[in-house]
């Protein structure tokens, strides 16, 4: 169990991120360096974490995803986590569906472009991550084709997905040659799907 941390030198600025709109009922926000001292957490959530590498199907044969995942529980993890998820369940006036942990160790590892697929492309969800570590391109791509966009997201940057931008874009973490480790929290939020902060008591 990845037992409660509290924040030490971790803390928040103020929550105030600018809204980018993409079109067609798709939006992104973003503010970089929301999250203070991401190296200490950082630290302590790859120390702390379960991590697990999850096998996937490719065309006819199962392979290894490359990166690490992990799950955090309610009652676990860092302070600060909560606290973020707080403030974006009033910001986005949306629930806690989970939260979880990617790893990418080096510039190995990476994520394929892909559009999240369940609640967390119904109306009213709301997809974020917060970035720990060395920052690595986000890439957006148009379904269907046209200009993609590009974030290098890290440092503790704050990045949000909302409106249709599932249905519409694909989002994917690319390999490159050189990096150091990034860390991903992600926060998934959705209007239904209830997990409130008492159901963490």
């Amino acid at each position: 169990m990845l037992a409660l941390f509290d924040r030490g030198s971790t803390h928040l600025s103020l929550l105030a991120p600018r809204r980018i709109e993409l079109g067609e009922g798709c939006w992104i926000d973003h503010q970089p360096g929301f999250l203070k001292g991401h190296e200490e957490l950082l630290q302590h959530l790859v120390r702390a974490a379960a991590w697990k590498q999850r096998e996937r199907w490719m065309v006819d044969r199962r392979v290894l995803e490359p990166r690490l995942t992990a799950t955090v529980e309610p009652g676990e993890g860092h302070a600060v986590l909560w606290e973020i998820v707080d403030l974006l369940c009033e910001r986005y006036r949306a629930q806690l569906r989970h939260l979880t942990l990617s790893y990418y160790r080096s510039g190995r590892d990476s994520v394929a472009p892909h559009g999240d697929r369940g609640e967390a492309s119904q109306p009213g969800a709301v997809t974020v991550s917060v970035s720990l570590g060395f920052p690595r391109k986000l890439l957006l791509k148009p379904v269907g084709g046209g200009s993609s966009r590009a974030f290098n997201l890290g440092w503790g940057d704050l990045f949000v997905m909302g409106g249709a931008i599932q249905r519409h874009w694909l989002h994917g973490v690319p390999k490159c040659r050189h990096a150091a480790p990034r860390l991903a929290c992600l926060f998934w939020l959705a209007q239904s799907a209830p997990r409130s902060r008492a159901s963490r008591a």
